[in-house]
């Protein structure tokens, strides 16, 4: 009449449970290291499909038009950038002093301009705001038609 069930002592319960933690440590890193090796992927990727969308399609690789000078309105151009990483983190600088700028693709370089803006006066403003903060800009004016 003895309980045929096996009691396990502590000691085999903690190696079981070392075990778990083991295989969840592994599996956390494994993770990771699939992770981190997709980011070069991940960047890779923006940069094609921006090298992509930033031709105009036709007879041959041909680039789009430069944007400046701007039709309408003044542009600030803060600067060019060799690859799309460089612009992203300048635009993350000048969204954090609240300053709104754009990226454009132009001539195998990004493009961080902040504008347009409609007069002389606000661009001016605008550019003395972005040099106070120690960035580089130039003021661009519009085309003459």
């Amino acid at each position: 009449m003895g309980s045929d069930k096996k009691v396990k002592s502590i000691l085999e319960v903690s190696e079981g449970i070392g075990k778990i933690l083991i295989w969840l440590g592994l599996f956390g890193i494994g993770f990771m290291a699939y992770k981190m090796g997709k980011r070069d992927v991940v960047t890779s990727i923006k940069n094609t499909i921006t090298e992509c969308f930033g031709r105009v399609s036709g007879s041959g690789p041909q680039s789009i038009k430069p944007p400046f000078p701007p039709q309408n309105g003044y542009v600030i151009l803060i600067d060019f950038f060799k690859n799309y990483d460089e612009a992203l983190a300048m635009q993350a600088k000048l969204s954090n002093k609240r300053i709104n700028s754009t990226i454009k693709h132009h001539h195998q370089e990004f493009v961080v301009t902040v504008g347009p803006f409609p007069t002389n006066a606000q661009a001016e403003n605008a550019l003395k705001t972005i040099h106070h903060y120690g960035l580089p800009a130039k003021l661009i004016h519009p085309r003459k038609n």
